[in-house]
C-alpha cells in the first residue's frame, strides 16, 4: 500500500511537468514588410559556370548533354546514356524518388 502511493505520487508529480503554468496568449506570426521596400528589390542575376567537356564522375567520357549543371550534385553521371533529353532526365528523376 505504501509502495503504491509512493508511486502514484512520484507520477503524478511528472505529469504536471509537461502542463503550462499559465494560458498563452495568442500572438500573431505574421510578417509585414513595407510597399516601398517591395518595389526596391531586384532578383540577382545567377551566373552560369562554364561545364567541362568530359564528365566529372568518369574523366574518360563525355559529358551527357542533358546534364547542364542545374541539378544539385550534377558531375555528369550517365554512362548508359538514359536521359537523352531534359524531359527523359525529369522523368528518370520522378521515378527514382518513389
Amino acid at each position: 500500500m505504501k509502495f503504491s502511493l509512493f508511486a502514484f505520487s512520484a507520477l503524478a508529480g511528472t505529469a504536471t511537468a509537461f502542463a503550462p503554468s499559465s494560458p498563452i496568449a495568442a500572438s500573431s506570426t505574421a510578417l509585414r514588410m513595407s510597399a516601398e521596400l517591395t518595389a526596391e528589390i531586384e532578383e540577382p542575376v545567377a551566373a552560369t559556370p562554364s561545364l567541362p567537356a568530359k564528365s566529372q564522375s568518369m574523366p574518360f567520357m563525355a559529358r551527357p548533354a542533358a546534364l547542364d549543371g542545374s541539378l544539385a550534385g550534377d558531375v555528369g553521371f550517365d554512362p548508359l546514356g538514359f536521359a537523352k533529353t531534359k524531359e527523359d532526365l525529369m522523368n528518370y528523376r520522378e521515378a527514382e524518388g518513389e
